[in-house]
């Protein structure tokens, strides 16, 4: 059996990494137009899917239902000691004094970090995503924190309601691999910077655990799965990110990677986690036959030494490597 995904897939597919918006799926009804086609197979063999559009690695749009909004929550349990890093780069670097723009801050981090650490510092939390912000503002008032910041809805792409020079520091917290455009991105980041200011970036460089997630994708696909629309590692490389830097005007100051460590949820959990880089895919090829329960069975076996006990006596998945980012200081000269 045969059948089409339309133009809703090539919009969703990529989700992005440590961030989400509700968004229902698309209907079966919807997806008409064809351009991508799977072939369904016996219940034990493989591959299950086979793609055949190359718009599946074209796709910038992330949209995410609860369940991997969720999922991303139990991500960003372990990015809580990189959020303070950076707060406290950017207290060192300023002061602790002056103003602070937090591009793709997601739920709030790390302003949230920043607000609580650092009172002197004015903050303004902002994100592409309306639904974010307002996670952000509802965090902000559950942590009491809410007359210390400002919240806005803003895309790094396009920062034309932010005056010129106005912002002593600038952040973004592996926010750099969302746009589209990455040199307009950087261009607009630079704009806004103070002369003299300070821009504290943050980029992933490993995550073992995605290597697995790429793993499953092509045994079930039956080939290597495409890059990931928006692709937690495509910025790994320095240069990836320092020669839009140099070109906008930046100096990088300094440049240190970090270790990192994963842990990812318990057995019932923890294969699930491994979804949400290829969930809206996931989601499509499981109109046709159970995906989720053959990516467990594939997840399982993989990563059967990375289970450790926790404080409770129950069992967590620990990466057995740390992944590490790399911090990046970069000043706008006078």
């Amino acid at each position: 059996m045969q059948r089409s995904l339309g133009s809703s897939l090539l919009r969703r597919v990529g989700s992005a990494v440590f961030r989400g918006t509700s968004r229902a799926p698309a209907s079966a009804s919807s997806l008409r137009s064809s351009g991508i086609t799977w072939t369904q197979r016996g219940s034990n063999s493989r591959p299950l899917v086979r793609f055949q559009h190359r718009a599946l690695a074209a796709s910038k749009a992330p949209m995410f239902d609860e369940k991997v909004v969720m999922l991303y929550g139990l991500v960003n349990q372990n990015l809580i000691p990189m959020w303070d890093r950076v707060a406290a780069t950017i207290a060192e670097e300023s002061s602790g004094s002056g103003t602070v723009l937090d591009l793709a801050s997601g739920p709030g981090n790390p302003s949230l970090q920043l607000a609580a650490k650092y009172p002197e510092l004015k903050v303004t939390c902002t994100d592409a995503s309306p639904d974010m912000v307002d996670k952000a503002k509802a965090l902000a008032e559950q942590k009491g924190l809410a007359g210390r910041l400002d919240f806005k809805v803003l895309d790094m792409q396009d920062l034309s309601s932010v005056e010129t020079d106005s912002f002593d520091n600038v952040s973004v917290c592996l926010g750099f691999m969302f746009p589209a455009d990455l040199k307009k991105s950087v261009e607009e980041v630079y704009r806004v910077t103070k002369p003299g200011g300070t821009l504290v970036a943050t980029v992933w460089r490993s995550m073992d655990w995605t290597n697995v997630v790429r793993e499953i994708m092509g045994e079930l696909l039956g080939h290597p799965p495409p890059t990931p629309a928006i692709n937690p590692m495509s910025l790994r490389e320095d240069e990836a990110l320092d020669a839009p830097l140099r070109e906008a005007g930046f100096e990088v100051k300094t440049s240190e990677a970090v270790d990192i460590d994963f842990r990812l949820g318990d057995r019932d959990t923890a294969w699930q986690v491994f979804t949400i880089l290829n969930r809206a895919m996931l989601d499509e090829m499981n109109e046709s036959e159970d995906v989720y329960a053959k990516f467990r069975e594939l997840f399982e076996p993989k990563v059967e030494t990375w289970w450790e006990k926790d404080g409770d006596g129950g069992e967590v998945l620990k990466q057995p490597e740390p992944g590490i980012y790399r911090l990046i200081v970069a000043k706008k000269p006078n």
